[in-house]
């Protein structure tokens, strides 16, 4: 059951990746993020209403007693949630200015981050192994990239240096298994998307300077489709992959980790059409050769 829910839902996330790149083309990343979110938090609070009135067998370990949760417990929940908010800020940030089939391969640099830590933080060994993970995806982005030397002066294009933000804030998705084991998958869920939701609209509302008129110009009902779908696909992400961390241990999670960026590289070829050159495509494959490897 375990390998079906974490398959399902990194074929959701892997889907969506490539569905934002629509509404973004006449939309800005706060207000596409807002309502998407807004969508996912009615889902979820439906869904716990529907628990609650039915009791479902299967989800009844997953949704804690209202009496259970308190402030102690949600507000640490906030804070990991709000710096993984800008995760998804700069992800829809890169793919604005770049490519889909560039953006997802270099997530993959939180395997970087996660070495570093360890070596700083833990007094990690630094091993062959690691040197070896860490020049394939240096060498992987570099070719992402067009071999162009300016890399080495840390001179990157918009796209790739968005992605790379995102690596760094979604990183704080370490801390989430701690908050679901205080508030249970369906509330931490539910605060997950609300805190996104929130943000977004603040966000929209502080650029715009409060003039909601600005806001209802944009061209929401022509791409309601995307959005709709990215709810859906996000809804039916966050709510698997948190119920598989229940079911399988972290490595294999890991290991099935890999399936969301293939889903997004044939997603993005057959449908935003991306082609990418040669080099790009090796980086490609450099990437997910180390994100193996870290496995």
């Amino acid at each position: 059951m375990g390998y079906v829910l974490q398959f399902i839902a990194m074929a959701s996330f892997g889907i969506s990746n490539c569905l934002w790149a629509y509404p973004l083309k006449e939309m800005p990343v706060f207000l596409v993020i807002g309502i998407r979110a807004g969508l996912t938090s009615l889902l979820f609070l439906l869904l716990i209403l529907l628990q609650y009135n039915f009791s479902f067998t299967g989800l009844k370990p997953f949704l804690f007693p209202v009496e259970q949760l308190s402030a102690v417990n949600i507000f640490p929940a906030i804070i990991f949630c709000s710096i993984s908010y800008f995760g998804l800020f700069f992800f829809n940030k890169s793919i604005k200015y770049g490519a889909v089939s560039i953006s997802i391969p270099i997530l993959s640099f939180g395997s970087i981050i996660g070495i570093v830590a360890g070596i700083l933080l833990y007094n990690e060994s630094f091993t062959i192994l690691k040197f070896i993970i860490t020049t394939i995806f240096i060498l992987g982005l570099w070719c992402i990239e067009k071999l162009n030397p300016a890399i080495w002066r840390l001179q990157l294009s918009k796209g790739v240096l968005y992605s790379l933000l995102a690596t760094v804030f979604w990183s704080a998705g370490i801390f989430f298994p701690m908050a679901i084991k205080s508030l249970g998958v369906l509330w931490f869920s539910l605060v997950l998307e609300l805190t996104v939701c929130v943000m977004s609209w603040a966000g929209l509302l502080i650029k715009q300077k409060g003039i909601i008129s600005n806001v209802l110009s944009y061209p929401v009902k022509q791409n309601w489709k995307w959005i709709f779908s990215l709810a859906v696909c996000g809804f039916s992400g966050v709510l698997f992959s948190n119920l598989a961390l229940f079911h399988l241990p972290l490595h294999i999670l890991g290991m099935m980790g890999i399936i969301q960026p293939v889903v997004s590289l044939v997603v993005a070829n057959m449908l935003l059409k991306e082609k990418l050159q040669m080099v790009q495509y090796a980086g490609v494959l450099l990437i997910l050769l180390g994100m193996w490897l870290t496995i």
